[in-house]
């Protein structure tokens, strides 16, 4: 039998859960991205936070695997992951946005053409060179320069069957682009 007591209670914790649900749903929960830059990988984080402060009562996250780490990892040497904050945001009232470092290597570790790429200088150029390109598109500050150099170079998406192609390719592309090889 439940007293009079006892029911205020109930009423009183299922008030209380509705109304952290509430403030839950109408502040929201902080959710970003962050790239490690040495393999590629994404880990997705979500906080749920205090209503009003930035103090978080609960949090997960998950790392994914990317085109680039994926297709990648047997190049990407020994490591332990270092994240780099790429972009967040919350929803609700207090909507807010924040981008990092690691945003410009969201696109570049996402697309197939870079890992075309990287296995293309890795066959017909060897593995240093191929190296020498990942560090180069996991580095926050070379990343666009080294993606715009071979996408603006007309390199294509399902890359090259022969060296000879390749070759032909890569001379046309340091002739048209040296000094942004260079810089690279």
């Amino acid at each position: 039998m439940i007293t009079h007591t006892k029911t205020r209670w109930i009423h009183r914790i299922v008030l209380g859960a509705v109304i952290w649900l509430v403030l839950t749903v109408l502040f929201g929960p902080f959710g970003s991205v962050s790239i490690c830059h040495h393999c590629g990988r994404e880990r997705h984080v979500t906080r749920f936070l205090i209503p009003l402060t930035d103090i978080p009562y609960l949090s997960f996250h998950r790392v994914n695997d990317t085109e680039f780490s994926s297709n990648l990892a047997h190049m990407v040497r020994e490591h332990e992951c270092h994240w780099l904050f790429g972009h967040g945001g919350t929803t609700g009232f207090n909507q807010s946005c924040a981008v990092g470092k690691g945003s410009s290597l969201l696109s570049i570790v996402r697309r197939k053409s870079t890992v075309t790429f990287i296995e293309n200088v890795d066959r017909f150029e060897g593995r240093a060179a191929a190296q020498n390109w990942i560090d180069k598109c996991l580095d926050p500050i070379e990343t666009d320069s080294a993606h715009g150099w071979f996408v603006g170079a007309g390199f294509p998406e399902s890359g090259f069957e022969t060296e000879a192609q390749y070759r032909k390719w890569k001379s046309l592309a340091d002739a048209e682009s040296p000094y942004l090889q260079e810089s690279l």
